[in-house]
Parts: structure tokens; C-alpha cells; sequence
């Protein structure tokens, strides 16, 4: 076999160089493609009805300023992009989609948009939706909700679980 004077080769060397560093980085993304949604799922297999409780607890002020705003403003949903149906009307802020048949102006969108995107940054929402009188916050890998509902029982579906955690908000189960 025949060896490579890279002292006389040089460019060889760079060559072989960036090549290896181009093909760790190729693996390096995979795994990490790969893993990131296992560590996603991992993290949250602790979302559970004492959880969701003591997020509410924390911020009960911003969760209940968010709710009045999306019943206010009549906001369908708020999400990544992933409920958002594009023949109907929605507006994009700050990485969220919101989703609305509303007129607003640039006041009532920053209002929304600052509460809605500072909740999704700390508790990782998958969504916010609005129907029926109640407004969901969602983890839709994890079949719970946390949910504020003006009835004194939301309807949740023949299979969910729904306990109260404070007046018109519940965790929901399904």
C-alpha cells in the first residue's frame, strides 16, 4: 500500500480534514435528531395532573390574563403551526401561529402574543385552543390538558379524566 506524503500534499491534508469534519457533523445530527425526541418524550412523562396543578400555581395570574384574552379577542388556537388550517385566517408572532376570525389591532395582538408566547417558552405548550367556553392548554403527546372552563363541569368526552384544581380550572386526563 502506498502511504501520502501529506507534508508534500497539503491541500490533500485540508481536504481529508474538512471531509472527516463534515461527515462527524452528519453523525453528530443524526443521533442527535434521533435522540431529542426520546429526551422530549422522557422530560415529559413527568406532565401530570400534580404537575399541571403547580404550573397553574405558579403563574395562576398569567393563566388566567391569557384566557380572558383568547375569550376577548376570540382566539381558536395558538400553536407552533401544527393545528393551524391556512385557508383560515391566523397571524404569526414571535414562532407562534394564532388563529382567529377577530379584527385586532397591533395593541391586542401585542397583548396576547407577549402572554401567549411567555407561557409557551416556560411550560413547552403544544397548543392553546378555544371552543365550546373553554380554553385549553394542551400537551397532546401526553393526553392531558390544563383547562379553564366557565361551567362548573366541562364537558371532557366519554373517556377523560377531569379533576378541578381551582374554580373553572381542571386538569384533564384522556
Amino acid at each position: 500500500m502506498k502511504s501520502i506524503d501529506f507534508k508534500k500534499h497539503k491541500l490533500f491534508l485540508v481536504e481529508t480534514i474538512f471531509f472527516a469534519v463534515i461527515i462527524a457533523l452528519l453523525i453528530i445530527g443524526g443521533i442527535y435528531s434521533i435522540l431529542f425526541p426520546v429526551i422530549d418524550d422522557v422530560r415529559r412523562n413527568d406532565y401530570d395532573t400534580d404537575y399541571l396543578a403547580g404550573i397553574y400555581s405558579a403563574d395562576k395570574d398569567d393563566f388566567s390574563k391569557i384566557a380572558t384574552l383568547i375569550e376577548r379577542y376570540n382566539i381558536e388556537d395558538i400553536s407552533h403551526g401544527d393545528f393551524i388550517i391556512k385557508s383560515e385566517k391566523y397571524f404569526y408572532k414571535d414562532t407562534l401561529y394564532y388563529q382567529t376570525d377577530s379584527e385586532l389591532t397591533d395593541d391586542q395582538k401585542s397583548k396576547i402574543t407577549d402572554l401567549a408566547y411567555k407561557l409557551f417558552d416556560k411550560y413547552d405548550f403544544d397548543v392553546i385552543e378555544s371552543e365550546n367556553e373553554k380554553v385549553s392548554f394542551s400537551y397532546t403527546n401526553q393526553s392531558i390538558d390544563l383547562v379553564y372552563s366557565k361551567s362548573k363541569t366541562p364537558h371532557i368526552g366519554d373517556e377523560g379524566l377531569c379533576k378541578s384544581i381551582a374554580t373553572n380550572w381542571y386538569v384533564v386526563e384522556y
